[in-house]
Parts: C-alpha cells; sequence; structure tokens
C-alpha cells in the first residue's frame, strides 16, 4: 500500500491543559535553577558540601592522627623537637603538620577559608573570601610596583621619579599550597605574567597542578632553588609561610639572588611579632601557651619574626624596605566574624548529633571547640601586644 493509500486516522488533540501540565515541571525546574543561580553561588555550595561529606567520614585514623598532631605546636626549639621525637625530628614534625592541615582545610572551607588565611576585614559588608580578593588586588599592586588606586587606606604612592621595572614575566610563590592564591593572583597581574609556584607537600601540590600554574615539590628550607637560574624572577612573594622559614637572613639571599634588580619580594599576611625585645617572648609560659594556640589554628610553623627582623634580613642582601602594614582591627574583627561562624556551625551539630548513629559529628564537635580555643589564644596575643596574624612586609631589591 503506498503511502497515499493508508488510511486517514485521526490523532487526538492535545489540550492546552495537558501541554501546560507537561510543561509545568520544566518551567518550575529552570525557575529554581534561575534561583539558585541569583540566591547561591553553585560552587560555592559544592565546595561546602563536599567539604561536610568529607568531615562526616573522616576516618577514625585521620582523626586520632590530627588529635596526636597537636602536641608538636608546643615545641619552640630544634633541640625541643629532636628531644621529644629522637633523630628523625625533622620529618616527624612535617609528618604531624601534614595531619593537622588534613583535616582544618576542610573546616575552612565550611567558613569560606579555602585558601587557608584569613584575610583583613576590608570591606565589612563582604565575607572572608571577597575579603581575600581584595588583599590579592593589593598584593599583586605591591609586586607590580604600582601603588595608585588603593582599595583601602594604606602603602603610598611611589615617587614620581621612581624607575617602574619591564613588564615582568614570572612570579614565585614560596609555599603555594593548592594554588588557590597563585591563580587569582594572576588574574590581577596579567596574561603576560608566568606563574610559578613551590610547595612540600605533594598532596596539596595534585590539586596545584589542576590549575593554571606551574609547581614544583620543594621544601623551602633547602636553598639554593636550584630550578630558578639567577636573576631570572621578576616577583616572588610567601603568604602565610614565612612561619616554616629557619633561617630568614638565608632566605634575604636567595631572593636577591633569583629575583631581577628592581623586582619586590612580599612577605603577605603572616605572623608577626610585634616586637622582638617587648613582644612574644617563648621562655614566658604564657607567651608560649598562645603561640601554641595560635601557630594549631593555621598550622603554622615555628617562627615569628618582628618588622625589625626582616628589614635587618633584607638590608643586608641589597633589599629596601618599602612598606609595612599591620592591619589591627581588620584582622580583629575578621577572626571574630568567623569565630561567630564556628560557633553557629557548632550549634547546629550538637542539635543534629543527637541523631548521629555514626559518631562522626562528636568527632567535629571535638575538634571545632579546639578551634576556638585557639582563636581565643591568637585574639589575646593581639590584645597584648605580643605577635599579630595579618601584617605584610614589603622589599624590594636595589640596582
Amino acid at each position: 500500500m503506498s503511502q497515499s493509500d493508508k488510511p486517514l486516522v485521526p490523532q487526538p488533540r492535545r489540550s492546552g491543559c495537558g501541554l501546560f501540565c507537561c510543561a509545568l515541571p520544566v518551567l518550575l525546574l529552570a525557575l529554581s535553577a534561575r534561583l539558585a543561580g541569583l540566591f547561591l553561588d553553585v560552587e560555592d555550595v559544592y565546595e561546602k558540601g563536599f567539604a561536610l561529606y568529607n568531615i562526616l567520614t573522616l576516618p577514625q585514623q585521620a582523626y586520632e592522627e590530627f588529635l596526636q598532631s597537636y602536641d608538636v605546636y608546643d615545641y619552640a626549639s630544634d633541640k625541643e623537637l629532636e628531644d621529644a621525637y629522637g633523630e628523625d625530628w625533622r620529618n616527624v614534625e612535617m609528618r604531624k603538620h601534614k595531619h593537622t592541615y588534613t583535616v582544618i582545610q576542610y573546616y575552612c572551607a565550611l567558613v569560606s577559608c579555602q585558601k587557608m588565611y584569613v584575610a583583613p576585614l576590608f570591606n565589612t559588608m563582604k565575607g572572608n573570601e571577597e575579603n581575600q580578593v581584595i588583599y590579592e588586588y593589593q598584593l599583586a599592586r605591591w609586586l607590580k610596583g604600582d601603588w595608585d588606586d588603593q582599595p583601602f587606606n594604606g602603602g603610598a604612592r611611589r615617587a614620581a621619579d621612581a624607575v617602574v621595572p619591564k613588564k615582568t614575566k614570572r612570579v614565585l610563590e614560596v609555599g603555594c599550597g593548592q594554588g588557590r592564591i597563585l591563580q587569582e593572583l594572576g588574574r590581577f597581574l596579567g596574561a603576560d605574567w608566568e606563574l610559578m609556584g613551590m610547595n612540600l607537600d605533594g598532596n596539596q601540590l595534585r590539586h596545584a597542578k589542576e590549575r593554571p600554574v606551574e609547581v614544583r615539590m620543594r621544601d623551602m628550607n633547602h636553598m639554593p632553588y636550584d630550578w630558578i637560574a639567577n636573576a631570572s624572577v621578576d616577583g616572588a612573594y610567601n603568604l602565610g609561610a614565612v612561619t616554616f622559614q629557619r633561617d630568614l637572613e638565608e632566605h634575604a639571599q636567595e631572593m636577591a639572588r633569583i629575583l631581577t634588580p628592581g623586582s619586590r619580594f612580599v612577605v603577605a599576611c603572616d605572623w608577626t611579632n610585634f616586637d622582638d625585645e617587648k613582644g612574644l617572648n617563648l621562655q614566658d609560659p604564657e607567651h608560649r601557651r598562645l603561640w601554641s594556640g595560635a601557630r594549631r589554628l593555621g598550622a603554622a610553623g615555628r617562627y615569628c619574626y618582628s618588622e625589625k627582623e626582616y628589614v635587618a634580613a633584607f638590608a643586608k642582601h641589597n633589599f629596601k624596605h618599602v612598606h609595612s602594614e599591620v592591619y589591627g582591627a581588620r584582622y580583629v574583627q575578621a577572626l571574630h566574624d568567623m569565630d561567630t561562624v564556628r560557633r553557629l556551625a557548632a550549634e547546629w551539630m550538637k542539635t543534629v548529633a543527637k541523631v548521629d548513629i555514626f559518631g562522626a559529628l562528636d568527632q567535629a564537635l571535638t575538634m571545632m571547640q579546639r578551634f576556638g580555643t585557639d582563636t581565643e589564644s591568637a585574639l589575646e596575643a593581639h590584645d597584648r601586644r605580643l605577635f599579630t596574624y595579618c601584617a605584610s612586609h614589603v622589599f624590594e631589591l636595589q640596582r
């Protein structure tokens, strides 16, 4: 039978109501997605959900290693560590830092601190992540030698007759972690900058290698950095990692070797002793208690240098100290705000823990209570003007 010979079979017409009923779920789904896009950061929700999942499924061994890692922050010298851990103390020290870091990174994700540092509170209407971006914008301007158009009241404009270096090509982050900060910095520096990083932790570098950055597994204390040629880097910085630098003067010497004349090295957002004579004194038991707590808060190293110590070390290797800033109230308020989030999360966990049959939230509560104690230590140290966080120092290599 040809196509034209086939009998015509009347087709039922779909009513307007039927079409609407079929389309309604699609419309609602599209509307929900649109509203979610307006009010929620999908990537942020995913990261926080993933962090919460990791917290709730944290293996018992990782939890125990985290608790046992706390003792490493009580020791302030090589001898104390060797007496405690024996000849292998250096490796033991780093393993314990990694055990701390493995756990706290999940909690940092819950309070918008994926980059593992608390930014000064430049904009009180924004959270930590937004303030980190403001700070990283400033960091990029420090590295480029451009002091104009400050996003906040700090720093100073360069002299009109100052020599502005040629366009930089390479920037190095010493202690780059997962590469988040380096990637963000690249947006502000521009496409003509090559982003380089070094870090000791292979697990962190595994994430960094997924980003558009060049990274190497290296110990910042093992100098020279043999993979970097003389005068081949046009800007370098260390954000929150100088506390692991055992010899500040040797580090300054290495920066002088790899940097091009006229370029800058920035100690960014790290712990700083207010005064190496009147400030932190690790022979004082109370000072040591506060420093141990503050170190645990961010898995920090043992060293807390003062501005005077920074300036003296870098001056010996032809660096000019061009700027320092201690953020004071901005840091204290930011830490208070983050601690408020931690307290709210802890209250929520206490409620949920009543029906938590696996006991995972009990672990989380124990750790969050410890974070609260450590936060109080950091705030007390700042109030007593012993040491503080969020201080930055800028040095320029002379020609």
